[in-house]
C-alpha cells in the first residue's frame, strides 16, 4: 500500500492587508468616467485621487439604488465620520481592485498628510532644479561678459601646513637616480699618433677585397634591459647570393668556305639534286606568307608582359612613381580662386566628373557675411570639353558635398552649409545638350561654340530649414538598393524593393543622422504608407495644387545616444574618414598632424602614424591595392603608405599641385578601368587634376591582401599584450606604493 504524500508546498501569498477604514471596491469604466476619474480612452487614464461628499451619494444610493456606482459599499459610506470620503486609484490592483475607498477618519488622514508631503517635496525639487538652472545661466552670463585684465603673475609667499608636509613635496619633485651614472674615456696609444700614412691605388678588376666581421670581447657592452615601445613592421628574412663571375677570354671561331657549295666550286660536270630544297620552300610559302600580313595587321612591338599582374609589386624608383597629369579643369567664371570641398565621379558615363565650389572663407569671415543673399555652385566637367563646364548645378546656399544617384545618375543631392538636403534633376538640361549635339552635327558648319553659355540647373526640390540640420552637412551617403528604410528606422522587405536607390543619409555636426527619401511627394501624398503616413495636404486635391510639400526626413537619428562601439579618436578634428574596400571592419581617420587605422570592435587604433611636418588634409584607400593609403597634405603633396614596403614612413611621395589639397577621389566602379587607374584632386584655388596613377602604386601582389590581414592581426595581438603588460606594471607600482606607505607607518610607530 503506497503512503499518500502531503503537499508540503508553502501556502501562496496573498494581497498586502489594508489598514483600517480602507477597502478595495469594484468600479466600471462609465461609472468612472460619470464621476469624473477619466482622463483618457485608456483603461488606466485614471485620476491618482477623487474626493466625494457622503451625503450627496447616501441620498443618491437611497433614490437609485443599485444603479449608484457607490451602492455595494454603502455601509462604509455610513460608518464615515467625515463630510467627505477619498477614492484612490489603485492602477496595479494590488489588493484585487483598481479602486481603494477611504472612509476611516485615520485613514483619510494619513493619506492627505503623505499626499501633502508628497507635494512639498516635488515643489521643493522643482524650485532647486529651477534655482540651479538660474545659477547655471547666471554664471553662463557672467563667464560671457566678463571681463579679462592683462596683469602680471605676482609672486606669494609660499605656505605649508607642515615642514613635514614641505620636505615630503620637495623630495617628491627631485629625481633620484637608482645607479651611479656611466662614464667611458676613449682614447688611442701614443706611439701610434703621429705616424706616416701612405694610400695606394687599386685596379677595380684586380680582384674583390672582402671585410670579414670579427668579434672583439673586449668592447663587449653589458646593457640593461628595458621596456620600449615600437611599431612593428613585416616578417622579414635576411638573406644574400653571389653571382657567378667569370673572367672576359676573347675567342675567335674559323669555319673553312670550301665547305659551302657554291656555283663558283662546283663542277660542271657533277650534277647536284636540289630538288628537296625547291620542295621545302614551295611547302613553306603559304605559312611565311600569312605570317607577314598578319605582322601588318599586329603590333609586333608591343610589351606582352603590360597587362600582366606582378606579385613581386614594390614602390619603385622616383621617376616610376611620379603622377601623370591627363586633365586640368578651371572655370574663371565659377570656380576660380575658390576650394573645391567635394569631388564625385559619375557612377555610368566615363570621362564625367562633378565639383562642389566654396568660398575660402575663415569662421570670422563668414559671421561677417551670414544673412547675406549668395548663391554657390556644383559643376559638372567632361574630359571632352576643356575650358567650357557640361552643367552648372545653382544652390542657394554652399554645397560641402553631393553625390550622384548610383542608379538614376540624372539626379544629384547634396548638403548644404545652412544644414539643409538639396536635389537637381538633371534630365531637362541634358536632353538639351543631346538636341544641340545633334544639331551641330546635322549643320556641320564648323562653328566654334566656345562662346555658347554652359545651362545653369535650379535645384528642383531642397529640404525646410526647420526640419533639417541645424549645422553645416558634413557627408552624405546613398543607401544601397536593396536597402530602404521607414519612419520608424526598420528596414523594409524585398516586396517593397525594386532595385533603385531612393534614400541618401547625411550627418552633421549637431549630433544628428537623417534619411532622406527622394519620393516625398508620393510619400505625402499617402502613395507610400510602407514607409510613412501621407501628410494633411500633401500631393493634389482635385485636380489643383494644394500648396507646395515640404520635403521632410524620413527618419532621424541622433548620432549622441546610438549604442554600440565607441572609441575616442584624435584629439583634433577628424577631415576625413573612409572604410577599407577590401576589409570591412578596418576604417581609416586622418587628422591634422597624423592618421590612424581602426577596427571595430578595438578601443584603441590598431596603427597609429608618425606625426606628418604639414597638415593633412585628407585620405583614401587605394581602390585595388588592400594595403596601399594616399594622405593628402596641405602643402600640395600625397602621401603614399604601402604597408607591404614599410610602417614607419611614407614608401613615396607625389607633387601634385602647389596649393593646398582640399578634396580628393579615386574613379571606381562600372566607370573605373583595369589597366588604367585615376586619381582626381582638388585645390583651394579652384583647379581640378586628374592624375593617371603609376602601375606600380596601382598593380599589387596576388597575395597582399593575407599580407596586411596578418599585419592587422599582429598589431592586435602586439596591443593586447602591450594593455596586459602596462596593467601588471600598474599593479606592481600599486603594491610597492601600498608597502612603503607600511614601511613609513612602521616607522612613524617606532619613533613614536
Amino acid at each position: 500500500m503506497s503512503e499518500e504524500k502531503k503537499d508540503e508546498s508553502p501556502p501562496a501569498a496573498g494581497p498586502p492587508a489594508l489598514p483600517d477604514g480602507v477597502m478595495a471596491f469594484f468600479l466600471s469604466d462609465s461609472h468612472a468616467q460619470k464621476l469624473g476619474m477619466k482622463t483618457g480612452v485608456g483603461i488606466v487614464d485614471l485620476v491618482p485621487m477623487a474626493t466625494f461628499n457622503k451625503d450627496v451619494y447616501l441620498k443618491e444610493i437611497a433614490e437609485l439604488g443599485f444603479m449608484c456606482p457607490f451602492e455595494p459599499v454603502e455601509k462604509q459610506l455610513k460608518e464615515c465620520p467625515l463630510e467627505e470620503f477619498l477614492v484612490l486609484t489603485d492602477i496595479e490592483s494590488v489588493h484585487g481592485e483598481m479602486f481603494l475607498l477611504y472612509y476611516g477618519a485615520e485613514a483619510i488622514k494619513n493619506l492627505t498628510e503623505k499626499a501633502s508631503r508628497e507635494a512639498a517635496a516635488a515643489k521643493a525639487e522643482e524650485e532647486r532644479l529651477a534655482a540651479e538652472a538660474e545659477a547655471a545661466r547666471i554664471a553662463e552670463e557672467a563667464r560671457k561678459n566678463a571681463v579679462y585684465v592683462d596683469e602680471p603673475l605676482k609672486p606669494q609667499v609660499y605656505v605649508s601646513e607642515t615642514a613635514e608636509a614641505t620636505h615630503a613635496e620637495v623630495d617628491e619633485l627631485t629625481i633620484k637616480l637608482n645607479r651611479p651614472l656611466i662614464s667611458f674615456s676613449i682614447g688611442r696609444p701614443f706611439k701610434s699618433c703621429n705616424k706616416p700614412v701612405s694610400f695606394g691605388d687599386k685596379e677595380l678588376d684586380s680582384g674583390i677585397v672582402a671585410s670579414q666581421k670579427t668579434r672583439v670581447p673586449e668592447f663587449d657592452m653589458q646593457r640593461m634591459e628595458r621596456d620600449t615601445a615600437v611599431q612593428a613592421a613585416d616578417a622579414g628574412k635576411d638573406g644574400c647570393s653571389q653571382t657567378a663571375w667569370n673572367r672576359p677570354v676573347n675567342k675567335t671561331t674559323q669555319y673553312q668556305p670550301e665547305k659551302i657549295i657554291t656555283p663558283s666550286n662546283v663542277p660542271e660536270s657533277d650534277d647536284v639534286d636540289i630538288s628537296s630544297v625547291a620542295n621545302m620552300l614551295k611547302g613553306s610559302i603559304g605559312k611565311v606568307e600569312a605570317a607577314l600580313q598578319q605582322n601588318e595587321t599586329v603590333n609586333i612591338f608591343t610589351d606582352a608582359m603590360a597587362n600582366v599582374g606582378d606579385d613581386d609589386g614594390t614602390i619603385g624608383s622616383k621617376m616610376e612613381n611620379q603622377l601623370k597629369e591627363l586633365r586640368n579643369f578651371t572655370d574663371l567664371d565659377f570656380s576660380k580662386g575658390k576650394s573645391l570641398a567635394c569631388i564625385d565621379w559619375h557612377p555610368t558615363t566615363k570621362g564625367v566628373v562633378g565639383v562642389s565650389v566654396c568660398k575660402t572663407m575663415s569662421f570670422d569671415e563668414r559671421v561677417e557675411v551670414s544673412g547675406q543673399v549668395d548663391v554657390a555652385y556644383v559643376i559638372i566637367w567632361e574630359f571632352t570639353e576643356w575650358i567650357k563646364p557640361q552643367l552648372v548645378l545653382q544652390s542657394p546656399h554652399e554645397t560641402f558635398t553631393f553625390k550622384f544617384n548610383p542608379t538614376m545618375p540624372n539626379l544629384v543631392c547634396g548638403g548644404c552649409y545652412s544644414g539643409q538636403a538639396i536635389m537637381w534633376d538633371l534630365n531637362e538640361a541634358m536632353g538639351e545638350i543631346e538636341r544641340k549635339k545633334q544639331d551641330k552635327k546635322s549643320k556641320d558648319d564648323g562653328d566654334d561654340d566656345d562662346d555658347e553659355e554652359r545651362p545653369i540647373v535650379q535645384h528642383s526640390a531642397m529640404s525646410h530649414i526647420d526640419t533639417s540640420h541645424k549645422r553645416m552637412v558634413a557627408d552624405m551617403a546613398w543607401l544601397p538598393p536593396e536597402s530602404q528604410v521607414n519612419h520608424r528606422g526598420q528596414i523594409l522587405a524585398e516586396e517593397h524593393l525594386d532595385g533603385k536607390t531612393y534614400q541618401f543619409m547625411t550627418i552633421a555636426g549637431d549630433g544628428q543622422a537623417l534619411i532622406w527619401d527622394i519620393r516625398y511627394i508620393d510619400i505625402a501624398a499617402g502613395k507610400l504608407l510602407h514607409i510613412a503616413k501621407g501628410v494633411k495636404g500633401g500631393g493634389k486635391d482635385k485636380g489643383k495644387e494644394v500648396g507646395k510639400v515640404p520635403w521632410l526626413p524620413v527618419f532621424r537619428m541622433n548620432v549622441k545616444r546610438l549604442e554600440g562601439w565607441l572609441a575616442k579618436d584624435h584629439n583634433r578634428p577628424c577631415v576625413s574618414l573612409e572604410k577599407s574596400p577590401f576589409f570591412g571592419d578596418i576604417i581609416l581617420t586622418v587628422s591634422d598632424w597624423n592618421f590612424h587605422i581602426w577596427k571595430l570592435g578595438q578601443l584603441k587604433p590598431v596603427f597609429v602614424s608618425p606625426n606628418s611636418t604639414n597638415y593633412l588634409t585628407g585620405g583614401r584607400w587605394s581602390p585595388t591595392r588592400p594595403g596601399m593609403l594616399f594622405i593628402s597634405k596641405e602643402d600640395g603633396c600625397v602621401d603614399v603608405w604601402d604597408f607591404t614596403d614599410s610602417s614607419y614612413r611614407p614608401s613615396a611621395t607625389l607633387m601634385t599641385t602647389p596649393s593646398r589639397i582640399t578634396s580628393m577621389e579615386f574613379l571606381t566602379g562600372k566607370t573605373a578601368s583595369g589597366k588604367q587607374q585615376l586619381l582626381a584632386i582638388g585645390d583651394v584655388v579652384g583647379s581640378l587634376h586628374v592624375f593617371q596613377v603609376p602601375r606600380n602604386l596601382m598593380k599589387g601582389g596576388a597575395s597582399e591582401k593575407n599580407t596586411i590581414d596578418n599585419f592587422f592581426n599582429r598589431e592586435i595581438n602586439r596591443m593586447a599584450t602591450s594593455e596586459s603588460r602596462m596593467q601588471a606594471r600598474e599593479e606592481e607600482y600599486e603594491a610597492k606604493k601600498k608597502e612603503a606607505v607600511r614601511l613609513e607607518d612602521e616607522k612613524k610607530l617606532e619613533l613614536l
